[in-house]
């Protein structure tokens, strides 16, 4: 067996025997590593409008299905539901819509994103809780200066959000789902997804703006249409992007939110004495 050349060109064994031995290191190059993605992107909230698309028309086939057995079980002719029972099937609907579409899109934006989703969306709720003594009187006094600003505007008698106080259980199942569940899911939406992705192409201004117009319109029919209605809902929106993008917290935005819709809902229940009065309806 041949042993190996001695001398300066052999890796690990020095020239000579005076000198000592000396290992010499693979040399490595380092690379920066990319920066971090910004998320959500807009791509993010095009996936994320795909899932709440399938998970409604899913939803409304299943509902639709459960409602029709059940008149038929009932003897009741298709058209035959009043507008208080079709907003008392709506609304559970509503919920397993948005819980069929959490369950889906969740585990999507865990992979896509390789962090948590709460983490994904900035809900940064260590900056609300810090904050909780101003984004709650925040959220009182602009639904005070709503009310103010509203007192002009004229909201048709025939519209959606005013037959659900009509009806008193309506009315409290109305103000559960406005106060606890509806901010939390508007604000992933708009200024969780929508506010950020539009963000990257256009800077925050120009975002606030264009994730608002969409907020106030899709609230238009609601309103039945009445457009100084839907213009107060614009600037709502841009007071609740301003909040999300001040602090970089989606819970910061929520809790404003949730402190805006109470305040509505307990104005609500003062004027029918609990929603056992609906006589201001007529007026």
């Amino acid at each position: 067996m041949s042993l190996p050349p001695f001398g300066p060109s052999h890796p690990y064994i020095a020239p000579n025997e005076n000198q000592p031995a000396v290992i010499s290191a693979p040399q490595f190059q380092f690379v920066e590593p990319p920066p971090p993605r910004e998320t959500p992107s807009f791509k993010d909230s095009l996936i994320l409008l795909g899932v709440l698309l399938g998970a409604g028309i899913i939803t409304l086939v299943v509902g639709g299905v459960g409602v029709a057995i059940w008149m038929h079980l009932h003897g009741l002719a298709r058209d035959s539901m009043t507008t208080a029972q079709k907003l008392a099937v709506g609304i559970p609907l509503q919920v397993g819509w948005y819980a069929l579409a959490a369950a889906v899109a969740i585990p999507i934006f865990r992979e896509r994103w390789q962090k948590t989703f709460s983490a994904g969306v900035h809900w940064n709720s260590t900056a609300a809780r810090a904050r909780l003594w101003l984004l709650v009187p925040l959220g009182v006094v602009l639904s005070i200066v709503v009310a103010i600003a509203s007192i002009k505007i004229k909201v048709p008698h025939d519209a959606p959000v005013m037959d659900l106080f009509k009806n008193a259980t309506l009315a409290w199942v109305a103000t559960a789902y406005g106060t606890l569940i509806a901010p939390a899911i508007e604000e992933i939406f708009f200024r969780g997804f929508l506010l950020p992705s539009i963000g990257l192409y256009t800077g925050n201004i120009v975002s606030a703006a264009l994730t608002s117009a969409v907020f106030a319109l899709l609230h238009a029919e609601q309103t039945g249409f009445a457009w100084g209605a839907v213009a107060i809902l614009f600037c709502v929106s841009l007071v609740l992007c301003a909040v999300r993008l001040l602090f970089r917290s989606v819970a910061a935005s929520t809790l404003v939110h949730v402190s805006y819709n109470s305040m509505l809902f307990l104005s609500l229940i003062h004027a029918t004495g609990g929603y056992r009065h609906f006589e201001w309806i007529a007026k």
